[in-house]
């Protein structure tokens, strides 16, 4: 399954030295569509396999969710189905992470 973790290059860079990261994801995920996306629904809106992309939703919106999301919807379908979840904190809290 593929996963897009950042919607954003500098946030990608900044939390997890990956420069670029968006931007190499979104092309990478584009190319990867399947042939004829969307695909055709039948009458009762029954189709073959659907995209799934996964996405970590990470507190105050460091993955930029918003893009993601966004990304999906305009540049691969509004049919593109997510598996998306948020982070857990640790009883003791997050990290110390730059900001």
């Amino acid at each position: 399954m593929p996963d897009i973790k950042y919607g954003s290059n500098e946030n990608a860079e900044k939390y997890s030295g990956a420069p670029g990261y968006f931007d190499q994801r979104a092309r990478r995920r584009a190319r990867d569509a399947p042939p004829g996306w969307p695909p055709r629904m039948d009458e009762e809106g029954i189709g073959p396999a659907r995209l799934l992309v996964r996405h970590l939703v990470l507190p105050e919106n460091i993955s930029r969710a918003d893009a993601v999301f966004e990304f999906l919807a305009l540049e691969i379908s509004p049919e593109t189905t997510s598996a998306s979840w948020t982070s857990i904190s640790p009883p003791t809290g997050p990290p110390e992470c730059p900001r």
